[in-house]
């Protein structure tokens, strides 16, 4: 239990450290959410509008034995031109971000950037992915692929991604 709120709190920590206090200040109007990320990994998210059309997302997931403890920077790009007409709600995003993993030592695999008997990784990350927020509730559903490059142990290219619902809180 002390791992968990270890981790959690460090990607708290991680995921707000960009933040200058007077950029905290002026995103504290702005939009919090908190969701759910299904896939691989699948894990909790948080969303922190920083500036329009800007979302800072921190990540606390698992895949097979791994502990993932992400970050991205998003850039969301509503009222996209090439959508067609009807799909205009739905908004296209792109960020970058990175990953530590962690694992138990344990046969991890090779899809985690962690060889069998490995207990810790880094990798960058770039989410892509579409978001669609609906009028009258507080709910937003996306789906993302993140393509990135694991640094340690080893260089190899990583590809996660999912399905995600987030509930804003203001």
């Amino acid at each position: 239990m002390k791992s968990i709120f270890a981790a959690l709190l460090l990607t708290l920590t991680l995921g707000l450290a960009p933040l200058s206090p007077a950029e905290a200040a002026e995103a504290s109007g702005r939009k919090l959410g908190l969701g759910v990320l299904l896939g691989d990994p699948t894990g909790f998210t948080a969303v922190l509008q920083t500036a329009p059309g800007e979302e800072l997302r921190p990540l606390l997931a698992w895949s097979q034995d791994v502990l993932f403890l992400a970050a991205d920077y998003d850039f969301r790009f509503p009222g996209a031109s090439w959508l067609p007409a009807g799909l205009r709600k739905v908004v296209p995003y792109a960020g970058i971000g990175g990953s530590l993993l962690f694992s138990g030592g344990g046969k991890t695999g090779t899809r985690a950037n962690l060889e069998s008997g490995d207990t810790f990784g880094l990798a960058l990350r770039v989410p892509l992915g579409l978001q669609y927020r609906l009028d009258k509730t507080p709910l937003e559903f996306s789906l993302e692929f993140a393509p990135g490059m694991g640094l340690i142990p080893s260089t190899r290219f990583l590809a996660e991604g999912g399905v995600g619902v987030t509930f804003f809180l203001h």
